[in-house]
């Protein structure tokens, strides 16, 4: 499997996970859904960061759709100008 591929299905699932939320075992075996929990978006916020999104919107990309999912749910992304600030 290439990477894009790779790329494209983690992305994929970071959003349907987001929208949707994923299944869990409970404790008494039993398969339950659970909306996204805090790690689930600690998880999608570092993939967004590992690949550079801050504010810049990807066209036709399912990051794109990560980085809109993301911001209502109320993630805030900082700007390029924000970021050079901080640098200086």
């Amino acid at each position: 499997m290439s990477q894009d591929r790779l790329h494209e299905l983690l992305s994929q699932r970071m959003l349907e996970v987001l929208r949707d939320g994923r299944d869990t075992l409970g404790p008494d075996g039993e398969v339950k859904k659970i909306m996204a929990t805090a790690a689930d978006f600690n998880a999608v916020r570092q993939f967004l960061k590992d690949n550079g999104i801050n504010s810049v919107k990807s066209v036709d990309s399912p990051l794109n759709d990560l980085v809109s999912e993301m911001s209502q749910r109320g993630l805030k992304f900082r700007g390029i100008n924000d970021l050079k600030k901080k640098a200086v």
